[in-house]
């Protein structure tokens, strides 16, 4: 699921909650949405766990995400 459908779809409140688990915030996480900006690795790491993976660290940053996050990739086993 892209971000904006997912942080779209949540009310005012759960949006501030959210930047804030994720530690940054909801301007962040609007502006990402739109791809104005990219988000850094943690806040990606962050929003896939609070998300449930709903939003995958691979949706957030299809260009690099593997390698920054090898491990993900289905070319090289996990540890």
């Amino acid at each position: 699921m892209q971000l904006k459908t997912f942080f779209f779809a949540m009310t005012a409140l759960q949006r501030k909650e959210l930047a804030h688990k994720a530690g940054t915030s909801v301007g962040h996480l609007t502006n990402a949405c739109y791809r104005y900006t990219t988000l850094n690795a943690a806040v990606c790491v962050a929003l896939e766990r609070e998300s449930n993976r709903m939003v995958t660290r691979q949706e957030l940053r299809p260009d690099d995400w593997q390698s920054i996050w090898p491990e993900l990739s289905a070319d090289i086993p996990a540890p």
